[in-house]
């Protein structure tokens, strides 16, 4: 998956994954200056599942908004990473709007997919 100046919303979380057993080579994606949007609370805002090691994923200069309610359990943060090696994403540059507030920008990582 490859986004850039994109505007991503989803009604339910936006979810980048890979089945574990990828046919063709490793899984990897790119985005960067990208509105990212959530509108449900109790889902991650981005979900990232079965990201591979190498090469590397990279989400740089991204604004990613979440509902001012957001608290989905056990994360934090804007990004989930689910069964992916907690250095297979690059974060660069990134910010988080909550509820029309800013907040530190960050990846809640080693989530397993229950």
């Amino acid at each position: 998956m490859r986004a850039y100046n994109s505007y991503i919303a989803g009604s339910k979380a936006i979810d980048v994954t890979q089945d574990a057993n990828p046919l063709n080579g490793a899984f990897y994606s790119y985005f960067e200056n990208c509105r990212l949007e959530s509108f449900r609370a109790d889902r991650p805002t981005f979900r990232i599942e079965n990201a591979d090691a190498m090469p590397f994923s990279w989400i740089k200069n991204n604004t990613f908004y979440s509902p001012a309610d957001y608290s989905p359990p056990d994360i934090f943060c804007p990004v989930a990473e689910y069964d992916t090696d907690s250095t297979a994403v690059l974060y660069i540059n990134n910010r988080w709007i909550k509820g029309g507030d800013l907040f530190d920008f960050c990846a809640t990582h080693n989530l397993t997919t229950p």
